[in-house]
C-alpha cells in the first residue's frame, strides 16, 4: 500500500495523541464537578447529568476512535491494486537453439564450446531490446525449454542450469530442431528468428528438407559457429569428477572439428547472418544492426504490474458509519437529575 499524504498521518498521531489529553482531561474535570455538587449539597435549579452505561461509553470512544483512524488514512489518499492488463508492442520473436550434443564439450575454445554457447545466449538475451525469446536445446532430438515470452529472467535462469554435466546425447539434428520451432512461432508474424548457436555437425540426413521447411515460414536463421576447424579430442567428466576422452567402440580417442557449412547454408537461405566464434571473439554488434534492420511484429502482450489508483473512498465510507454511530450514541444517552 502506498499513501499519496504521508504528512496526513503525521499529523493524525498528532492529533490523537491531542484528543486523547483532552478527553482525559474533560473526563477529571467533569468527576471534579460532580464530586463538588454533592459534597456542598448545591442545587441551581435542575442538573442533568449523565448516566450512561460503561458499555456505551466504551462504544463511543471505540466509534469515535474508528472513524478518526479511517478519516486519516483517507485523507493521505491510499492507493494499491494490482492487475493484468493487454499491452500493444512491436518487436521481435526469437528463439535461441543451444546445442548440447557431446562435440560440444571440446575445448579449442575456451572454457568450451558448450559454455562459450551459453555465455553467447546470455549476452544476446541482457542486451537486445525489444525482443521476445524462446530457449531450445538440442542434440539428436530438440527440447522446448521455454516457449516465447517477455520474461528474459526465465530465460537466464534456464541458461544458467546448462554446463558440462548436464545429460549430454551423442550427435546434433537440425531437423527436429526446425520442427520444435516452428510449432512455437505465430504464422501471422512478419519476423522469425531463430539463433542456432551450434558446432554444426549434422547427422540426420534432412538437409534440403530443412531449408524448404524454414522458408515455407519465413523463419530467417542466424547461424553462430562456436569452434575451431583443428581436430579436438572431446573430454567427459567421470560422476567423481576426473576426466577422460571420449573414445569410439574401437577404442580410439573421437576427434571433432568445427563443420559450419550447414551453418552457412541455412543463413544464407534465410536470408540469414552467419558469425564464427573464433580465438574467442565475437562481434555482437553485426547481430544486433541485423536483427534491427529487420521490420517489427505486432503483438499483444498481458502483462501484470501494479496500478497505483486511490482507494480513499473504502476508508472514508467506513469513517463516516462509524462516526454515525458515534453519534447515535452520543445523542441518546440516559440521564439522571440531580435537584
Amino acid at each position: 500500500m502506498f499513501f499519496e499524504y504521508k504528512i496526513a498521518l503525521y499529523i493524525g498521531v498528532i492529533l490523537g495523541v491531542f484528543f486523547i489529553f483532552i478527553s482525559l482531561y474533560s473526563y477529571i474535570r467533569y468527576k471534579k464537578l460532580i464530586s463538588y455538587l454533592y459534597l456542598k449539597n448545591i442545587s441551581y435549579g435542575s442538573l442533568y447529568v449523565g448516566e450512561t452505561s460503561y458499555f456505551f461509553k466504551v462504544l463511543k470512544i471505540l466509534f469515535f476512535s474508528i472513524s478518526f483512524v479511517f478519516l486519516v488514512l483517507a485523507i493521505a489518499r491510499p492507493k494499491f491494486g494490482e492487475k493484468d492488463v493487454i499491452v500493444r508492442k512491436i518487436g521481435y520473436d526469437c528463439i535461441i537453439a543451444l546445442d548440447i550434443s557431446r562435440s560440444m564439450l571440446a575445448q579449442d575454445i575456451y572454457p568450451s564450446r558448450l559454455e562459450m554457447g551459453v555465455n553467447l545466449a546470455k549476452e544476446l538475451v541482457n542486451n537486445l531490446k525489444d525482443i521476445r525469446f524462446g530457449f531450445i536445446v538440442f542434440s539428436t532430438d530438440a527440447l522446448v525449454v521455454s516457449p516465447i515470452t517477455d520474461d528474459k529472467d526465465i530465460i537466464l535462469l534456464y541458461l544458467s542450469y546448462i554446463d558440462r554435466d548436464i545429460t549430454i546425447s551423442g550427435g546434433t539434428n537440425f531437423f527436429n530442431l526446425v520442427k520444435r520451432s516452428i510449432n512455437l512461432f505465430k504464422d501471422n508474424y512478419k519476423t522469425k528468428l531463430l539463433v542456432i548457436i551450434s558446432d554444426g555437425e549434422d547427422h540426420s540426413g534432412h538437409e534440403k528438407e530443412i531449408i524448404e521447411m524454414l522458408k515455407r515460414h519465413k523463419i530467417k536463421v542466424i547461424s553462430i559457429a562456436v569452434g575451431t576447424s583443428q581436430p579436438t579430442p572431446i573430454i567427459m567428466k567421470n560422476t567423481d569428477g576426473s576426466v577422460y576422452y571420449l573414445k569410439d567402440n574401437k577404442g580410439n580417442i573421437v576427434y571433432t572439428r568445427l563443420n559450419d557449412k550447414f551453418l552457412k547454408e541455412l543463413a544464407n537461405s534465410t536470408d540469414g547472418l552467419f558469425i564464427n566464434v573464433k580465438n574467442n571473439m565475437f562481434n555482437v554488434n553485426k547481430i544486433y544492426d541485423y536483427i534491427y534492420s529487420l521490420e517489427k511484429n505486432k503483438y499483444n502482450s498481458r502483462e501484470s504490474f501494479s496500478q497505483k489508483e486511490d482507494q480513499y473512498q473504502i476508508f472514508l465510507l467506513i469513517s463516516v458509519i462509524f462516526f454515525i454511530l458515534y453519534l447515535s450514541i452520543y445523542f441518546y444517552p440516559k440521564y439522571k437529575k440531580i435537584e
